[in-house]
């Protein structure tokens, strides 16, 4: 199946969108990197997508600095296979009596370094699609992603953000919107100010106004 480069996401206008309209609370970030994850996986076969790249399968052939994804199964093949992200080091051609020619590659995974071969014909591999995991297990992975891929995945985000893409930013563990939903103590402060009897709605409004830019002022002070 293909796969994600979880190092370097390039999220849709879509997705952007999405994320503006519906994050309205201050949020960890592990939570709002995981909503991200869960996002992507939701435009799963991922047609068009700039940050799509394949799986691993041991008959096909590789490029120097393609990036692949190579499904990992728990000893036990209980918990669902994860895609760890990888890029091609060096592609060798290679050959034995027994294979006859194939590739031998030299990966990067993790800032350490693997050998697989590859390009054998008729070689057997399992096909993974998305479409076979439950609800549970698109959460399992998305979680084994946001742990593994937290600071890119976050770098990326904060690049959407100094774009204006993405509206909010990141604040001590805490990925808080631009356009928060109001605090309980701004609805009442306007809810007692509106009943109170005024000589215009003019008047009642502009007090309204002047004590909420005072408590966005004080708010904006606590969190520097």
């Amino acid at each position: 199946m293909d796969s994600i480069n979880w190092l370097n996401i390039q999220l849709t206008p879509e997705e952007l969108s999405k994320l503006n309209e519906v994050i309205h609370e201050s949020v960890p970030i592990p939570n709002f990197l995981e909503k991200i994850v869960l996002l992507i996986q939701e435009d799963y076969p991922w047609e068009g997508r700039a940050d799509k790249i394949t799986c691993f399968h041991p008959s096909e052939f590789y490029e120097n600095g393609q990036w692949i994804s190579l499904p990992i199964h728990d000893k036990e093949r209980i918990l669902p296979p994860v895609f760890q992200v990888a890029q091609v080091l060096q592609a060798e051609l290679a050959e034995n009596p027994i294979q006859g020619s194939f590739q031998v590659l030299t990966l990067d995974v993790n800032g350490l370094h693997a050998k697989l071969a590859c390009g054998i014909s008729n070689a057997p591999f399992p096909e993974i699609t998305l479409d076979e995991f439950s609800a549970e297990q698109r959460i399992f992975l998305a979680n084994w992603i946001t742990n593994v891929y937290s600071e890119a995945l976050q770098s990326a985000c904060t690049n959407y953000i100094s774009k204006g893409e993405l509206q909010g930013h990141f604040q001590n563990g805490l990925y808080i919107p631009l356009i928060a939903k109001m605090p309980d103590i701004i609805i009442d402060l306007v809810t007692k100010e509106a009943i109170l009897p005024e000589p215009t709605s003019q008047s009642v409004f502009k007090k309204i106004w002047q004590k909420l830019l005072l408590f966005i002022k004080h708010l904006f002070r606590r969190e520097k």
